[in-house]
């Protein structure tokens, strides 16, 4: 097994470990097999290095370029630790020390590997680590230690998560889990580095203690062994603290970071420590300080330790949210627009709509056709500098809301609380609802409802199948909302298919289009993690034709790889498609489908989730359309609960599909010799 940087992938490298996104999804799986230009997007999702099969078995080598690059990452997070404290405040002389430090202790081949892999799982954790050793090292200066020991303490602060290595790699399949917050799992972290570091030839006894002992706490309070006081070793106390303050500082929990440290000296925190550093170092990150208090008298706080550090302004900023959505294009792709464009076919789509038909004399008019123009390579004196981008604007945008809005409410009413709990039904509605005043959210609606009504309306109802599924699970609000907003945008990337090639559903069946198709699921991907980065709902797209049992696309991911909310959505998607498009196209009835699921659940479908989708699923609901074995259409007018595939329906229209002037009733549970064929949209009638 080899672990290599990017630019060394080859064509059928087989892939020895999965790849991880950052907060802990599934990229590619192990023993995928790699291609080359896989390394440009593996780039883009912060990923810097794979593991891959070599005949050396399990036996680790890594490549020498990884090493060297950590080497120059770990001197420049030093720098710049050290530029964001208070100038002038720390002597060059601690300062040059540090750089010596550093710089020794990534001469030992041990440690440089092992963080090497540490940067593999997470440049976030990788980055904390080199922080606590930088940290340590100061908190270690003012403690008098001599280079030796400083050397000691610097090994094992820069390698206290070495154990989230094999958390990583072995617990962490859940993608709920994050590496960053402690739960069961990742406590381990603190004995499997311990235990890592022991088999290593070298004296890392010293290294061994700080790493497993990093989460004691000075009163017993810790893990993993709950020692106190000086039972903890004096390096692992420093450390603890160093640990603490940078999560702080990185915004990962609410109090300050100085606060914090004070308030813990005595209980989290060795107390003579927790006082030093307040007095002493906390200042250096404190910009409202002018000098450090050097000559503060022991036992007297200093001025500067009652002032809070400032936030960390990176971990709370929000990106603002503009007025409309924009979508542009290169210039290739506008080169291709001609005035059967997608962008064309968006104009025209909300201009025929009556009541929301716009004036000439209205300026948006204007602005809209100056858009139009320049998507169609036609920009002139209207365009006004708009450039490459087509503006979705709110009257559009509510109109594609109360379309959808009116579909699931008069879904929903069909349902019968007897048949699926009222509360389940209840709790979809209200989140599909918050969902669509969601400004995001609404304006890609828009763009797919404009492309294909079909999938606009596949989208509603993946949505409403999907969030149903997750209510029944037990899902927060917050589940279900990242849930539903996946669910309903699963198709979000046809949008962009259409857009660079100019291409719509009236070329299905084409292996071109069926080719060009199977890229929606990247593309969604990364619209969705533009909109809405580090959540579950891009991998929702990227995912939702994965199979469980590896046989899907894009990745071939199986089993607990693949997103828990997308092994929903998949359910939801499969279940709409096989009654509306079929396969081969071969259209299959609703009750059709359940056991089709019901054949498929270990292999396609997850078989824990199936179970639960099935039983929120009715073959046909009350109010549906539906084409019976006579030719004649028939309106559900009651579920009938021992046999569901054969409710009482009254004829609509005859077999010639005219209206029928008397309503006869049907029922199908008695009328052995009538079977529905067909579920129609309710458009059909």
């Amino acid at each position: 097994m080899k672990l290599i940087s990017l630019n060394k992938i080859t064509d059928n490298m087989v892939l020895a470990k999965n790849v991880y996104a950052r907060e802990g999804n599934v990229l590619l799986a192990k023993e995928a097999p790699l291609k080359q230009n896989y390394a440009t997007k593996l780039q883009e999702w912060g990923v810097n290095s794979v593991y891959v099969q070599d005949n050396q078995g399990d036996q680790l080598e890594i490549d020498e370029d990884l090493c060297q690059q950590a080497k120059g990452s770990v001197l420049t997070y030093l720098h710049e630790f050290l530029a964001d404290l208070n100038q002038n405040q720390l002597s060059d002389l601690v300062r040059q020390t540090l750089e010596t430090i550093i710089t020794q202790i990534l001469t030992d081949r041990n440690v440089l590997w092992n963080l090497v892999e540490m940067r593999a799982v997470s440049e976030d954790i990788f980055r904390h680590s080199v922080n606590v050793s930088v940290l340590s090292l100061i908190i270690g200066s003012f403690r008098g230690y001599t280079n030796d020991r400083l050397t000691e303490l610097a090994t094992g602060a820069i390698l206290i998560d070495l154990g989230k290595i094999t958390v990583a790699h072995e617990l962490l399949d859940d993608p709920k889990i994050s590496l960053t917050k402690e739960n069961i799992g990742v406590q381990e972290h603190t004995r499997l580095g311990f235990e890592k570091l022991k088999q290593l030839r070298g004296n890392y006894e010293t290294a061994a203690q700080v790493v497993l002992q990093h989460h004691e706490k000075y009163d017993g309070t810790g893990y993993p062994q709950g020692f106190k006081g000086e039972q903890i070793h004096e390096y692992a106390r420093i450390a603890s603290i160093a640990d603490i303050f940078n999560l702080q500082k990185r915004g990962m929990q609410n109090d300050s970071p100085t606060q914090v440290i004070t308030n813990g000296g005595g209980t989290s925190f060795d107390p003579e420590l927790a006082k030093l550093f307040s007095q002493k170092i906390a200042p250096f990150f404190d910009n409202t300080s002018a000098n450090m208090p050097d000559t503060t008298p022991a036992g007297q706080p200093s001025d500067q330790e009652q002032q809070k550090s400032p936030d960390n302004s990176d971990a709370d900023a929000k990106l603002k949210k503009p007025s409309a959505v924009e979508y542009r294009h290169d210039s290739r792709s506008k080169q291709d627009m001609n005035s059967a464009s997608f962008f064309s076919k968006m104009k025209g789509y909300f201009a025929n709509k009556e009541h929301h038909a716009v004036e000439e004399t209205d300026p948006k008019q204007t602005n809209r056709q100056a858009k139009v123009n320049a998507q169609n390579g036609n920009s002139d004196k209207t365009d006004k500098g708009y450039g490459d981008k087509f503006v979705v604007y709110p009257e559009w945008c509510q109109y594609t809301q109360d379309i959808a809005s009116k579909i699931i409410t008069k879904e929903l009413s069909k349902i019968s609380s007897d048949l699926i709990p009222k509360a389940v039904i209840e709790t979809t509605q209200k989140t599909m609802e918050e969902l669509l005043a969601d400004h995001d959210l609404i304006s890609n609606m828009v763009m797919i409802q404009v492309l294909d009504e079909n999938i606009f309306l596949h989208a509603i109802t993946v949505g409403m199948l999907s969030v149903m599924t997750g209510a029944s699970m037990g899902y927060t609000q917050e589940q279900l909302n990242e849930l539903g907003t996946g669910a309903l945008l699963i198709d979000v990337g046809k949008v962009e298919i259409s857009r660079r090639y100019n291409v719509d559903s009236r070329f299905a069946g084409t292996a071109e289009y069926e080719a060009l198709m199977h890229e929606h699921t990247q593309l969604g991907f990364e619209q969705l993690w533009e909109m809405r980065p580090n959540t579950n709902i891009p991998y929702i797209a990227l995912q939702h034709h994965e199979h469980y049992d590896g046989t899907g696309y894009p990745t071939g991911l199986k089993n607990r790889q693949i997103n828990e909310l997308a092994r929903i959505v998949v359910l939801a998607e499969a279940y709409d498609s096989l009654i509306y498009e079929g396969i081969e196209g071969q259209k299959l009835m609703p009750h059709e489908v359940i056991e089709y699921i019901r054949d498929l659940s270990g292999s396609h479908f997850d078989p824990e989730i199936s179970p639960v989708f099935l039983q929120n699923t009715i073959p046909f609901l009350v109010g549906s359309n539906v084409l019976l074995n006579t030719g004649e259409t028939a309106t559900i007018i009651k579920i009938n609960k021992n046999l569901l595939a054969r409710p009482l329906v009254r004829l609509i229209l005859d077999k010639d599909g005219n209206k029928l002037s008397t309503l006869i009733a049907k029922d199908l549970a008695t009328d052995l010799t009538l079977f529905i064929v067909a579920a129609l949209k309710d458009e059909v009638i």
